[in-house]
């Protein structure tokens, strides 16, 4: 019988929240906890509760660090429709998607989460720099338990127009409820653009983003 390679996306702890992406491997009775940095190099690994006679191994996806892909948006900026508080569009693209402490609580929200005001019609957008070829955006919800909604019923848009700042742009997913303190990733298809919008439309409220991860391959346009 093959062995079962589990994989699950952890969360971070304050050591490590400023990597990219945490996976969580099993093979046997191996536990392995693997970092990758945006360059997709492995930073490090750690063996956790190894049984006697296991044989460690570090495992990756596809079996290589290099098939991990680039957190497109890390390259980017962003702007948003207002800001609460402290909450620049920029903080949801710092890499840090977690409570850095482990206890969220709505202070500490604010120093790595954007939050719009709220308002009608609120929106954020991330500006790639470039055309890409967009296979799935991920969005990170704030964890704390204060107002988890206010993921909920975004419309994501991708495309190369800044007509209504970005919010007519063909549309890759709408989200659901994200539950608090969890990542939901959202699969475009290869849709094509520089811009990602996250975009409440028709209604009053807030828009908050704890972290986006945009993930795609170079424009077919570049190379014509």
């Amino acid at each position: 019988m093959q062995n079962q390679l589990l994989l699950k996306v952890v969360k971070a702890h304050q050591d490590c929240a400023r990597f990219l992406t945490n996976y969580q491997f099993r093979l046997k009775r191996t536990m392995c906890l693997i970092h990758f940095n945006q360059a997709r190099k492995m930073l490090f690994s750690e063996q956790l509760g190894n049984q006697p006679g296991d044989k460690f191994s570090v495992f990756s996806i596809q079996g290589s660090s290099e098939n991990v892909k680039e957190n497109l948006a890390l390259r980017g900026t962003a702007v948003q429709s207002s800001t609460y508080n402290s909450c620049g569009a920029a903080k949801a693209i710092n890499g840090i998607k977690y409570s850095p402490s482990g206890i969220p609580t709505p202070e500490e929200i604010y120093t790595y989460c954007s939050i719009t005001s709220k308002e009608l019609n609120p929106w954020w957008r991330l500006d790639l720099l470039d055309s890409y070829s967009i296979s799935n955006v991920i969005v990170t919800n704030r964890a704390d338990s204060c107002c988890p909604d206010q993921t909920a019923g975004v419309e994501i848009r991708i495309g190369n127009s800044l007509e209504n700042n970005g919010n007519n742009n063909p549309r890759c997913a709408v989200t659901s409820l994200v539950p608090a303190g969890s990542s939901v990733s959202f699969s475009c298809g290869g849709m094509e653009g520089r811009y990602v919008n996250m975009y409440i439309p028709n209604i009053q409220e807030y828009l908050t983003l704890c972290e986006v991860e945009v993930y795609g391959t170079a424009s077919c346009e570049e190379f014509i």
